[in-house]
């Protein structure tokens, strides 16, 4: 009835690759066999569990980041942003480890991840500068409070 479009696409990058949040390579990783879906493409790529101690540990915290126009510096927006970088095991549709992130207000970390617009006479290497700051400051809370 003309309401679909259907692409066909190349991934980039590195074989096979990964683009379903599963860790597969595709989300239609599902075929229906006698009345029963079940997978027919293997996981590529499993992630790791994220340690919830450092996640919950963000509750009440300052903003670490505290990016200049952006920062809101209420502790009640404070969550723990994990580094966007492919680097700290980030990848398509997996979050970095835990380790490697931030005490972060909403509003920060929505610069951070491009959801929201730089602030004005910010660049993308200053924020990201704002984030590594607060990254650190964040281990060393994390480290007084035992967690790490």
């Amino acid at each position: 009835d003309n309401d679909v479009v259907l692409l066909t696409i190349t991934q980039l990058g590195h074989e096979p690759g990964i683009a379903c949040h599963t860790g597969r390579h595709s989300c239609f990783f599902q075929k229906l066999e006698n009345g029963v879906w079940s997978a027919a493409e293997p996981v590529l790529k499993v992630q790791q569990p994220h340690d919830q101690r450092i996640r919950d540990s963000a509750k009440g915290e300052d903003c670490t980041v505290r990016i200049v126009g952006a920062c809101t510096h209420n502790p009640e927006h404070t969550i723990w942003s994990h580094a966007p970088l492919q680097a700290a095991g980030k990848g398509r549709g997996w979050k970095s480890i835990c380790l490697a992130g931030a005490y972060c207000c909403t509003a920060c970390d929505a610069v951070i991840d491009g959801q929201r617009p730089l602030p004005p006479g910010a660049s993308r290497d200053s924020v990201m500068l704002d984030w590594f700051m607060g990254h650190m400051r964040s281990l060393v809370l994390l480290k007084q409070k035992g967690i790490v």
